[in-house]
């Protein structure tokens, strides 16, 4: 109020204001609302607590090992520190400054992708980006769009990656992987976490004679074919990035990035530890957080050769609705006349009829042309 020689009232409102418009900020740049409980792991009543005790309670809670970093907090900083730095250095150069990037970064490895009409200004990227900190290798992909593709094993030679290709293809999209891990991963990284919590101070270390640089480095873990996979698409241009997360649907929300523009979102094959029915259950719940959450279409990989892709079981529907099209349309022109007639109709019961005759007949034909052109433009791979 001193700072800003404000009273009471507009000071209150400054700060609605101020609140407000970094509210909006939140939204529009990360998708999700800063009121939203679910986000903080504390939340302090000032109304039972004064400010002082509140202070002196969060700053013990602090201190605890769940409030911890680990490894894996430390990693995705360094990722997002990364991107950041990769996105200010494209800003800050005037031959790509005027360009519309999307950044990611994931273990050192930077993904840009921007749109064709910025095709000429996409071969400066890895001029500008050569000597950014921490870079280990650099992809960039030219896309209008994106595609998150969420999957436990990954397979390149897998019936679901040619479809999804496919349809990148179409759509000139970028795919990113989002891999969920299995329960018995997860539980593994719990433990390492916990152990690296609680693990002593390191006492001073005793010279060896260089032996500890002798131990064979551990095998690296089974990805699920995500590496695999992802260098498939890089060689085909069609790489967004990819990455692990835990399998739980709230822990692969918060990891999605809100900043960019997904068209689709394909679920295929995950949860596979559990049974039928438990597995379904849990598919269709995930695919209503991220419809609820993203306002992106989701459809599961049974369900994607249906939705976008021309099979054979189009074809007699194709071929059905062609010619229910040419009958309706044929009898319509030959009988202009009778059809005229009937509905300049003089007696309210033949009113009537009229207008349920037209009120049946309109979304008919509606529905069998709009079929029949979806299904043409699935043939011809347009959208």
């Amino acid at each position: 109020m001193q700072r800003l020689n404000l009273d009471r009232e507009k000071a209150k409102q400054y700060i609605e204001e101020v609140e407000e418009g970094r509210r909006r900020w939140v939204h529009f740049f990360y998708g999700v609302s800063w009121d939203e409980s679910s986000h903080y792991d504390v939340i302090v009543n000032l109304e039972q607590m004064n400010v002082d005790n509140a202070a002196s309670a969060l700053c013990n809670m602090a201190q605890l090992p769940d409030f911890q970093m680990t490894p894996a907090s430390e990693r995705a900083m360094k990722d997002l520190w990364l991107a950041a730095k990769a996105r200010l250095l494209l800003a800050q150069d005037a031959r790509t400054a005027r360009c519309s990037f999307t950044v990611r970064a994931e273990n050192g490895v930077v993904n840009v992708s921007y749109l064709p009409r910025d095709a000429k200004v996409g071969v400066y990227v890895p001029q500008v980006l050569e000597k950014l900190e921490g870079l280990k290798e650099l992809r960039h992909t030219i896309s209008t769009t994106n595609i998150l593709w969420i999957q436990e094993n990954f397979d390149p030679n897998s019936e679901i990656f040619g479809q999804i290709t496919e349809i990148a293809d179409k759509w000139n999209a970028a795919i990113e992987l989002l891999r969920m891990s299995p329960v018995e991963e997860e539980v593994q990284k719990e433990g390492d976490r916990v152990e690296l919590e609680f693990e002593q101070v390191p006492q001073e270390p005793v010279y060896t004679g260089g032996i500890e640089d002798d131990v064979i480095e551990p095998e690296p873990k089974d990805d699920g074919g995500l590496k695999e996979t992802l260098n498939e698409l890089i060689k085909s241009g069609r790489s967004g990035g990819g990455r692990s997360v835990g399998e739980s649907p709230r822990k692969l929300l918060d990891s999605i990035d809100r900043s960019v523009t997904y068209s689709l979102i394909v679920i295929g094959n995950v949860f596979l530890s559990k049974g039928e029915a438990t597995r379904k259950r849990m598919v269709r719940e995930l695919q209503s957080l991220l419809m609820d959450n993203l306002k992106v279409p989701v459809v599961t990989s049974e369900e994607l050769k249906s939705q976008y892709l021309f099979g054979a079981k189009d074809l007699p529907k194709l071929i059905t609705f062609l010619i229910l099209t040419v009958i309706f349309y044929t009898l319509v022109f030959t009988h202009q006349e009778p059809i005229l007639n009937f509905l300049r109709a003089e007696t309210w019961l033949e009113k009537g009829l009229a207008a349920i005759a037209v009120g049946l007949f309109v979304p008919t034909i509606a529905y069998i042309y709009g079929s029949v052109t979806g299904l043409i433009l699935k043939l011809i791979k347009m959208e």
